[in-house]
């Protein structure tokens, strides 16, 4: 009596609804698995529990993915060895990604890191705004050519391009993204959604492209945070089981993280092929700018 009324509450009838009332899997539904709460439940309905929470976990992980790299970033006033087309590129696929989940109305559990994400890749592309120059100068140096330069003379590790961000691209990139937003969630057609996926693949393999092949050229991660690349890393192949449980077979959306895992894990060995150039770079930051070393580097 009191179990059949909890069970018919609004409230339990709310969250029944949404952990399995959006499952693609035709063999459980709320009714079903509410009624078999707890001690009957089938395994498909403790299935969906799981996913829902791993979900949840993925989106609070989310919300510090950048933490590391961006308190680098802070901390040296540099976004050494962060390509300015990789975070432009990052930015742009995690917004599409973003778009993408709300507009096929996911659960929000099956796409709400990206939206973590996006506001933290934004975060890092104000400090790349914040730490660049507004104009070019002279005496710009080469990044250097090989391991053992960096080894013999450390100071070589310090002289990479500078970066330089006018007024006039920070207006341009403003008004393009507003613009941007605003025409793919009032003018795309739902026949068109795939291509917020499909788009950024490649552009994708060219930011995170981009970014790997930086830190082979200059031999050094500089201020990437390893613990934020296995947190992609970790999320990727997590949300590919997630997309599975959650929204099916979505080609779009599992292409789109399947690509994503390989690029974060080549970046991830990195951080262990180029660790100990890395530290030396990190120590002339701390002397020529009082620069506190991270933990993680």
């Amino acid at each position: 009596m009191i179990r059949n009324s909890i069970l018919e509450s609004p409230l339990v009838a709310s969250i029944g609804k949404w952990i399995w009332g959006s499952t693609p899997n035709p063999n459980i539904s709320p009714d079903i698995c509410l009624a078999g709460l707890p001690f009957h439940m089938i395994y498909d309905c403790w299935m969906q529990v799981v996913v829902k929470c791993m979900g949840i976990s993925m989106i609070a992980g989310a919300m510090l993915n950048k933490a590391p790299t961006l308190v680098n970033i802070v901390q040296s006033k540099s976004v050494a060895g962060l390509p300015k087309s990789s975070i432009y590129g990052e930015t742009i696929i995690m917004v599409n990604a973003t778009l993408y989940g709300y507009l096929q109305r996911f659960p929000f559990t099956a796409y709400g890191e990206n939206v973590a994400i996006a506001l933290q890749c934004t975060m890092m592309m104000l400090l790349m705004w914040q730490y660049s120059e507004d104009h070019p100068k002279k005496g710009s140096h080469k990044a250097p050519s090989s391991t053992s330069s960096l080894i013999e003379n450390p100071s070589t590790i310090h002289s990479t391009t500078r970066l330089v961000t006018t007024q006039k691209e920070k207006l341009q990139v403003t008004c393009l993204s507003v613009l941007y937003i605003f025409n793919v969630v009032h003018f795309l057609p739902p026949s068109r959604y795939y291509l917020l996926m499909s788009s950024v693949l490649p552009l994708m393999a060219y930011a995170r492209g981009n970014q790997i092949m930086e830190a082979y050229s200059i031999q050094h991660t500089g201020t990437q945070s390893i613990v934020t690349t296995a947190i992609s890393l970790g999320g990727n192949l997590g949300r590919i089981l997630t997309t599975i449980k959650e929204v099916g077979f979505d080609m779009a959306a599992l292409s789109w993280y399947s690509v994503s895992a390989l690029l974060n894990f080549v970046m991830f060995v990195q951080f262990f092929v180029y660790r100990q150039n890395t530290k030396l770079f990190l120590e002339e930051m701390r002397q020529q700018k009082t620069y506190v070393l991270p933990k993680e580097a």
